[in-house]
């Protein structure tokens, strides 16, 4: 399994974060995480994408789950680097 990050700048479009996150508890089951810089008093974009598990299956999930999933959405912070607004949840 892969996870990517993605993070711009959602003025410019500038790229500030691309990076392939690792997994952080190998031999407990998935847990991926890292820590990034991003300039602060400023409003981003993100995408973080999931591939697939390529590893091998158990019996009847040969076929499960065979194309990335992608979740994309926006922050910002102020000028002290706190977040502003409602924190990110899923749907």
């Amino acid at each position: 399994m892969e996870v990517q990050i993605e993070i711009r700048a959602a003025e410019s479009g500038e790229i500030v974060v691309q990076a392939a996150l690792r997994d952080d508890s190998p031999g407990h089951g998935y847990h991926f995480g890292d820590n990034f810089n991003v300039p602060n008093g400023a409003s981003y974009d993100w995408t973080v994408t999931i591939s697939p598990v390529q590893a091998l299956r158990q019996e009847g999930a040969q076929t499960l789950w065979l194309d990335p999933v992608t979740w994309t959405g926006s922050f910002e912070l102020d000028a002290d680097g706190n977040p502003i607004g409602k924190a990110a949840s899923l749907q």
